[in-house]
């Protein structure tokens, strides 16, 4: 299957020389609908597993949320193992959010040195979860510290911060869902400028999925969830004003 690329980075980001494709692939699993790794309920928005092999070099990207009860040991091993089952699956990624969650704890009135501790320390307990899971195939943990040194994290970065303020309804999603986030963390009416550090949270992990296949070095990527992710689904199938292509992949596992 051939790679086309996207005009939007050959020229804005040519100096870069970085042939950034969005051969990216969302998909969402629920981990409390299935017994067996196996017998898992899907439904593919567009594309197919069969194109998603076909791109080369096929590699899962597994978010992993802080502060969330869901991502105990065994969530942690049911995904890792769901991921390393197929015989070509090639390596596993592993996304822990770490600076990007300052953001959140900071909008939600934890000062910034205490939130950088808390986040770090949580973080630290994910990474020793993560990494006590026994996986045939290549496993990598990004952390933010590795993650923003990657020229395309910062073409992705900047691509997506240029969209937040220019594209209304890209800017409304992610304050939306930014406000609910904060209003889950008890902040009972988020003020502007509380919405305005939070965002950034998403804006960091939308920069790394979109620029995941070239972050990974891999021919294709697939994001792992256990929730719906509209926002990402948007972005991915060019429903802003960022073109999309047909190599974006979606799946979707309902996770009620």
């Amino acid at each position: 299957m051939s790679i086309s690329k996207v005009s939007f980075f050959n020229t804005k980001y040519k100096k870069y020389n970085i042939n950034f494709t969005l051969s990216n692939m969302l998909y969402i699993l629920d981990i409390n609908k299935f017994n067996k790794m196996k017998q898992i309920n899907h439904v593919w928005q567009n594309g197919s597993m069969e194109q998603f092999v076909e791109s080369g070099a096929p590699t899962y990207v597994i978010g992993i949320s802080l502060d969330n009860s869901y991502f105990s040991q065994e969530n942690i091993e049911k995904i890792l193992s769901w991921c390393d089952e197929p015989e070509w699956a090639v390596s596993n990624v592993i996304m822990i959010p770490d600076e990007p969650f300052v953001h959140t704890l900071v909008a939600s009135g934890i000062p910034e040195q205490e939130a950088i501790k808390k986040a770090r320390l949580k973080a630290n307990a994910l990474e020793n979860k993560c990494k006590k899971v026994q996986t045939k195939n290549q496993l990598e943990i990004y952390r933010w510290s590795r993650v923003k040194k990657e020229i395309s994290y910062i073409v992705s970065l900047d691509m997506i911060n240029s969209l937040f303020l220019n594209n209304e309804s890209f800017k409304k999603n992610c304050c939306t869902l930014t406000r609910d986030v904060l209003i889950n963390r008890g902040v009972d009416e988020p003020s502007d400028a509380q919405i305005h550090r939070g965002v950034r949270f998403i804006l960091e992990e939308l920069a790394f999925i979109y620029g995941s296949k070239n972050i990974a070095g891999a021919g294709s990527t697939c994001y792992v969830y256990h929730k719906k992710f509209d926002i990402l689904y948007y972005l991915l199938s060019g429903q802003y004003s960022i073109p999309g292509t047909d190599e974006v992949f979606s799946l979707i596992l309902d996770p009620q």
